[in-house]
């Protein structure tokens, strides 16, 4: 247990996971019965498996973001939304 504690990737991982039940906890706030609670979708091994990958996403995004600049990131980023538009 201490090895997680201690490890940055789990806790960026989980940081990931809490904002991607951001809107189920705000939904669920709001009376809407019908989400289900938090604990539930953080148990949930394809919950955990899509935050996980997110995670991953996001921390080779902000790499290549240092790396190359935002520049060229953004430039990158409307070329590729412009092909997944057509």
């Amino acid at each position: 247990m201490a090895g997680v504690l201690r490890n940055p990737l789990i806790w960026f991982r989980y940081g990931i996971q809490l904002l991607l039940l951001f809107p189920f906890v705000v939904l669920r706030s709001l009376g809407l019965s019908s989400v289900p609670e938090q604990g539930v979708l953080r148990n949930n091994p394809v919950f955990r498996l899509f935050a996980t990958v997110a995670a991953i996403v996001a921390f080779f995004a902000s790499v290549a973001t240092i790396v190359a600049g935002w520049n060229k990131v953004a430039s990158f980023s409307k070329t590729l939304l412009g092909y997944l538009h057509k």
